[in-house]
């Protein structure tokens, strides 16, 4: 796939067919008659994937209600040595879809730092990402931060897929907004994955032989199971994350109406009292229920005032 001048109306990306003047002659040249084809079915085969994109993009544009953000994930956790391939793939993303949101889970976009002023979203793994120096990213390169579990991290960081551990845990995985301002939002990751416990299907389970020690022997993140006639049951852990959200929502609503009164001192002395009482970094977190509930209710009294 190669950029070249827009070949028909509407298009900025034309399909080099290894035949014409946009060829390098080195191509011809240097490669045999078998890998020319190869190549040429390769780009007809990218091109109708553009195609089926476009209709996919222009579909969503029709359902989506006004005002809804489109976005487009790839390259999840990729290691380093593929940093010049999602180089290439941000640029193209930027001319075909201009309007889409780009996100990533690039695990090394530090070393090419490029990848920060194409990528919209970049959402690193709660227990990989360095929450400090990403901020400083976000402040240079105008890249935006959410945060994810998927298979972890674990303990200590909060998260919401496994079942053995205090709910609290599920709940704190929505406070890292809280901890962190550069972070805006969270990436759902996985909805269902089953990669164990499988051999209890159709047969009576033995719950004393059920795994529970990883995210994937729980569905990961499956948080609502089915019920007879179509009932849904949400798990204490949706419950939780709920919570957390519900956290996270209130206190980004108090710190915006801190700021618009100026951020006089005293305002600002509530408002990270709260903070440090939900937490202070991505695994250093309030472990106690009833502390947790006595500073939510500090944070509810702040927002009543706040509001007067």
């Amino acid at each position: 796939l190669t950029e070249f001048p827009a070949s028909t109306p509407g298009s900025w990306m034309a399909l080099d067919n290894l035949r014409d003047a946009s060829n390098r002659g080195s191509v011809l040249l240097e490669k045999g008659e078998g890998e020319i084809a190869s190549l040429r079915l390769f780009n007809r085969i990218k091109q109708a994937h553009l195609l089926s994109m476009n209709r996919f993009y222009e579909e969503f544009q029709a359902k989506a209600a006004p005002g809804s953000a489109l976005y487009l994930y790839g390259f999840d956790e990729v290691a380093e040595h593929l940093n010049g391939r999602i180089v290439s793939a941000l640029r193209n993303t930027r001319r075909a879809f201009p309007a889409i949101r780009t996100i990533s889970t690039v695990a090394h976009p530090e070393a090419t730092p490029e990848i920060f002023q194409l990528l919209d979203i970049h959402c690193p793994c709660n227990s990989y990402s360095t929450p400090r120096a990403d901020r400083r990213r976000h402040k240079k390169y105008g890249v935006d931060y959410w945060t994810y579990v998927g298979g972890g991290g674990y303990y200590p960081f909060g998260n919401f897929e496994r079942v053995d551990q205090p709910l609290v845990n599920s709940r704190a995985f929505a406070w890292e907004p809280i901890a962190f301002d550069h972070i805006q939002g969270f990436l759902y990751w996985h909805i269902h994955m089953w990669e164990s416990n499988n051999q209890w299907i159709g047969k009576e389970i033995d719950w004393s032989r059920w795994c529970t020690t990883y995210s994937h022997t729980n569905g990961m993140g499956a948080l609502f199971y089915p019920g007879p006639d179509a009932t849904i049951y949400p798990s204490r852990r949706a419950h939780a994350i709920g919570d957390g959200i519900e956290d996270c929502g209130a206190f980004r609503l108090a710190a915006g109406l801190v700021a618009a009164k100026g951020t006089p001192a005293w305002l600002a002395e509530r408002l990270a009292a709260v903070r440090e009482g939900f937490a202070t970094g991505m695994s250093v977190f309030n472990h106690d229920p009833g502390a947790v509930r006595r500073n939510r209710l500090a944070l509810y009294e702040l927002l009543d005032e706040l509001l007067q």
